[in-house]
């Protein structure tokens, strides 16, 4: 069995990893597409000795750096714990994406002010607070 898991900024910097599970569900082999910034190869590139063996036992990317967050969503995403789908438009009031929060998070807005500045989420009624938030925790946890 196989699965494709792709992270990224659209245009920008992207991973997309094919798994190819055993029978017994671990993982036999990886292949890697990676679009971007030396740092996020060379990170890649680290992490992919890694992908082997049973999924849970992936470790986590640790960091801040915009190559450590990418790469620790396409971990979660692949041991099934990436939690982040929402509406697509978190903030209705300003009509801002989730896609535009996360990577504003990416690039390094790490505290709901930052994400308030760079991209106008939770600067209206306050509803999308608790998926901003969420965001942050799930990248920055």
């Amino acid at each position: 069995m196989e699965k494709l898991f792709q992270v990224g900024i659209p245009g920008g910097d992207e991973i997309q990893l094919k798994v190819f599970y055993s029978s017994e569900g671990q993982i036999s082999k990886t292949t890697w597409k990676i679009t971007g910034r030396l740092a996020l190869i060379d990170e890649a590139q680290k992490l992919n000795a890694k992908f082997k063996g049973a999924v849970a036992q992936i470790p986590l990317p640790t960091g801040l750096a915009f190559e450590n967050l990418l790469l620790k969503e396409l971990v979660l995403r692949v041991q099934g714990e990436w939690s982040a789908e929402t509406d697509p438009e978190l903030c209705h009031c300003r009509n801002v994406l989730q896609k535009t929060v996360e990577r504003a998070i990416l690039l390094g807005a790490h505290s709901v002010e930052k994400v308030r500045q760079r991209t106008s989420a939770n600067t209206g009624c306050g509803t999308c607070l608790p998926d901003v938030e969420r965001l942050l925790k799930l990248y920055l946890k």
